[in-house]
């Protein structure tokens, strides 16, 4: 079916409809309309724009100002001038520019200027004219209305204007004539410094030469504000030749001067092929008092390639950088960190190394360091051994680091041997991490000093898991710190003493434990417990707060802060995933029966990411029956990122295990499912070359016949996703059978599953499948439907069918 068929039936439904079908209609005619009929349509939606409706006036004026066509203006421009609804002013308003005409020049700036009686005042003392008023303003300014800059420069200076001066200023930039630059010109250098920094900004917005010019003049204002925004107006505007002026400003001794400058700098410098000037420049600056100046020069330079800072950089700059790594301030020295392992000196290890281990430094220049070894063009013991001991920093950013840099480190590591002995390689000490077994104790722990915070427990391989220490003290008894530092809980008696035994005396805290226990025993244990009736809406709001309280648990064993020990052991399970080795492979197969929870999710995790970038690496068939066996035992958590590695891994041997979770009661996990079995049945991978060792074939016809089930699930989102499924497949698939008609049609009637929420999800699939089938079903609906509500998810895939991509990727940004 034909696009112009779906228009005359919606135009029908315009006619015939309630004013809910004529506001829906309206809408979807001003998104489907060719070209070379807008003007016919205009003629069909020219009388709604005076309907008794207001909402009705509102969506035609809208599609009108879209549609355009003979006359449109000219009702507009009417309605404009007499209708007296604000809210269809404002409308209009917007409508006229745009439309683009600039016949409608005139009565904008009436209504900008004059208040029509009749416009309503609403709750809290708004006046809609101000709506009107705003929308007039802004459309001027698409029309690129010369004549309209007086009037505009008027409302500017008036008391109406005060509100709306910035979007005043910006539709004069937009006019762009001589006339109105000038009047931008004028507030620049004359009006208060609130308006004069508003003219810098919506001068920025101007491709005018002119503008460029009087921003640049800008720069030697009097006022900060002034020079901050003319600074980021020119950085807008990539004037590049204003570039030394801005340099100049890093000087300026006003902290927002200086840091727009710097800002605008780094942008504007862009350095992809620096001239010796430019690098000079920057390294000149080095030696600024100002530690923001610094930072900025260390991290452009910073970000060139590495040729360009060995060719033109000399030793003296070089020291000055090693200086600055050591830099009182957090932000120069990380910035030094970064340039200093780009130039690769010979001794840039060692320095790296020496602010690595001082604990003294800053967390993020610690960090800094530790990410920086990897940069550099091979790595040493010196380096890997830094890195090590990194791993039992209290700082969990700096651990991370270190993770990830000893990854990076892997292919660049060479072994000194300059001891005689092996040196472990990084990724064994990874392996080493995740085993538990790299000893993360402190030095302060062995001199008894108090541990930080953040390192709730210490642990080693050699030593059992022992609950955190609690303090309970407030500080305010110092005297007493340290003893009651040394309580410790004690322990339930095994059974409560009868009477007439003897005990020994015990503490106030034994007594309350017995009485604990005691009354408990005490209990009348014939007393059956009572179970509550309850109705079934109770029962309903129960099972949530069940859920909810799960959910929760699951949370906070996920995020809860971890002591050292357990947290490296995750972070390190998680890095494997970036490495494609039969090593870290059959690690992560191993992890995933590992004692922590977390530690077989991400395990799972990180095998779905080796299987993201080569699914056909042969060693992942190992972990193919352990992932099996998590989909099947572990908890929504882990089922969910074993489902996602299966998938990943394009294996068609976990097809059966896939299509039992399509019911599972976890909606996650039925998701995931979902999206699993579409990865698997449109995979390249033949199973036979592959050995996949596919013991129950099942069809791609009979996957998708399982997964087009989902569309009727109650969760929207595995509706979303069994469409996406069903999409992928039959895109990929020649099959032009009844069987694929039938499962385009059920996509169709997923669309008005619930409440219609994916109703326009619904309607892409259907236009990627087959929009004729689509359109020759949905358009009979308009009829038969009984209400609104229910032909609105009708126009709404009707709308979506006949949809360019980009148009709806457009439409869901917004």
């Amino acid at each position: 079916m034909s696009l112009d068929q779906t228009i005359d039936a919606l135009t029908k439904l315009l006619e015939n409809g309630d004013e809910a079908d004529r506001c829906y209609v309206t809408q979807a005619l001003g998104k489907l309309t060719d070209p070379s009929i807008a003007p016919a349509i205009s003629k069909r939606v020219l009388p709604y724009l005076r309907d008794k409706d207001i909402d009705v006036c509102v969506d035609a004026a809208a599609t009108l100002g879209k549609l355009g066509g003979v006359g449109v203006t000219a009702a507009l421009v009417e309605s404009l001038e007499k209708d007296p609804d604000g809210e269809v002013k404002t409308a209009i308003a917007r409508a006229l520019g745009d439309l683009g005409d600039i016949a409608a020049v005139p009565e904008l700036v009436r209504v900008m200027e004059e208040r029509d009686e009749g416009i309503e005042i609403i709750e809290d003392g708004w006046d809609l004219w101000w709506d009107v008023q705003l929308a007039a303003v802004k459309s001027l300014g698409k029309l690129k209305a010369a004549d309209a800059v007086p009037a505009l420069e008027r409302v500017l200076n008036s008391i109406e204007g005060e509100d709306i001066e910035p979007d005043i200023l910006r539709s004069l930039a937009e006019i762009g004539t001589e006339e109105s630059i000038q009047a931008l010109e004028r507030i620049l250098t004359t009006g208060d410094v609130r308006k004069q920094r508003r003219a810098a900004t919506a001068l920025g917005r101007s491709d005018s030469a002119e503008a460029v010019k009087i921003l640049g003049r800008a720069l030697s204002s009097k006022h900060v504000d002034v020079r901050v925004h003319a600074t980021k107006a020119l950085e807008e505007l990539d004037a590049k030749k204003y570039l030394p002026a801005i340099m100049l400003l890093l000087k300026n001794p006003s902290d927002e001067v200086r840091s727009a400058a710097a800002h605008a700098a780094t942008t504007l410098g862009e350095m992809k092929n620096p001239t010796q000037e430019a690098v000079d420049l920057f390294t000149g600056l080095l030696d600024d008092e100002s530690a923001l100046v610094r930072a900025t020069s260390l991290n452009t330079l910073a970000n060139l390639r590495r040729e360009v800072l060995r060719e033109k950089i000399g030793d003296k700059v070089i020291d000055r950088v090693i200086e600055l790594v050591g830099d009182s301030d957090i932000e120069t020295s990380t910035a030094a960190t970064r340039l200093f392992s780009k130039l690769n000196t010979s001794d840039a290890e060692d320095k790296l190394v020496a602010i690595l281990d001082d604990d003294s430094n800053e967390t993020a220049i610690r960090r800094q360091a530790a990410l920086s070894l990897a940069v550099m063009d091979q790595v040493t013991d010196s380096g890997v051994t830094s890195l090590t001991n990194a791993l039992s920093d209290p700082e969990q950013s700096v651990r991370l680091a270190a993770l990830v840099s000893m990854m990076d480190c892997e292919d660049k590591y060479i072994a000194s041997n300059d001891d005689g002995e092996t040196h472990p390689r990084p990724i064994e000490i990874i392996l080493s991490a995740l085993h538990g077994e790299i000893d993360l104790t402190r030095e302060e722990e062995e001199t008894g000093e108090r541990a930080p915070q953040s390192q709730e427990v210490q642990f080693n391989k050699d030593v059992d898991l022992k609950a955190a220490e609690s303090d309970s003290s407030d500080g305010s008894n110092s005297d007493n710190e340290e003893e009651s530092q040394k309580q410790v809980l004690p322990d339930f008696p095994e059974s409560p003493t009868v009477e007439g035994e003897r005990h020994e005396s015990l503490s106030t805290l034994d007594t309350i434990a017995m009485d604990n226990v005691e009354t408990a025993l005490m209990l009348d244990e014939d007393e059956a417990p009572v179970e509550e009736e309850h109705d079934e809406e109770t029962k309903e709001y129960l099972n949530i707060l069940d859920n909810n309280e799960e959910a929760a648990v699951r949370r906070e064993r996920r995020f809860k802060n971890k002591d050292i020990h357990t947290d490296v052991r995750r972070m390190a399970a998680t890095i494997l995933g970036r490495k494609q080795s039969d090593l870290a492979i059959d690690e992560l197969n191993h992890a995933l029966n590992d004692d922590d929870h977390e530690i077989r999710r991400l395990a799972a995790e990180a095998l779905a990411e080796i299987a993201t970038s080569n699914p056909s690496n042969p060693k992942l068939l190992d972990t193919q029956g352990t992932l099996i066996s998590q989909v099947h035992f572990g908890d929504p958590d882990i089922r969910m990122a074993s489902i996602r590695a299966l998938g990943a891994m394009e294996n068609r041997a976990a097809i059966p295990t896939l299509i039992d979770r399509l019911d599972d009661d976890d909606t996650v996990v039925r998701m995931e499912s979902v999206r699993a079995l579409a990865s698997i049945a449109s995979s390249k991978l033949d199973s036979d070359s592959e050995a996949h060792m596919v013991t129950n074939e099942i069809s791609n016809g009979e996957i998708l016949q399982k997964i087009s089930e989902k569309l009727e699930d109650d969760q929207p989102s595995v509706r979303k996703y069994a469409a996406d499924a069903i999409t992928t497949l039959l895109s990929s698939s020649e099959d032009n059978s009844e069987e694929s008609k039938s499962l385009i049609l059920k996509i169709l009637d997923a669309g008005f599953a619930g409440a219609g929420e994916q109703a326009r999800h619904m309607g892409r699939a259907l236009r990627i499948l087959d929009p004729v089938i689509g359109a020759n079903h949905l358009l009979p609906l308009l009829e038969s439907m009984q209400s609104s509500a229910e032909r609105r998810f009708v126009i709404e895939m009707l709308e979506e069918i006949y949809q360019t991509d980009q148009a709806s990727e457009q439409r869901d940004a917004a």
